[in-house]
């Protein structure tokens, strides 16, 4: 059970290091601020689950009530970081599809525009022609 305790020190400080940052993650200066934020989570997330993962192929350990215990606490844990990496990605899909439908839709205008009044050319033009017929 003392790894566990150790585990349970460990847990603690990825859980206060992602309480603490995940506002403002610490991102390398060549990664973008989204994509970072989710690398940076899921380095925290990864460090949580590996020894949890070890601790899953000992029975006796993750059987006992402290291995219960540690194993609820991991996965509170990874919820919580699954949640943040989810919101970041939907919060990104978002606001990309802000910036298109601005940057779209003088494009479309001006294409639906020049194409009514090109259409309008053409029906008339077929008009002008039938009617001196």
């Amino acid at each position: 059970n003392n790894i566990l305790e150790r585990y349970f020190d460990e847990l603690n400080d990825l859980e206060k290091e992602f309480s603490h940052d995940k506002e403002h993650p610490p991102v390398s200066n060549s990664s973008l601020p989204t994509s970072g934020a989710i690398e940076w989570a899921d380095i925290l997330y990864q460090q949580g689950k590996k020894p949890m993962i070890q601790f899953s192929k000992c029975e006796n350990l993750i059987s006992s009530s402290v291995g219960k215990e540690a194993k609820e606490r991991y996965l509170a844990f990874a919820r919580n970081v699954d949640q943040y990496k989810n919101d970041l990605v939907n919060t990104w899909v978002s606001r990309a599809h802000e910036v298109l439908k601005e940057l779209c839709n003088p494009i479309l205008a001006s294409k639906v525009n020049n194409q009514t009044s090109s259409e309008n050319q053409i029906v008339s033009n077929d008009f002008s022609k039938s009617s001196h017929d």
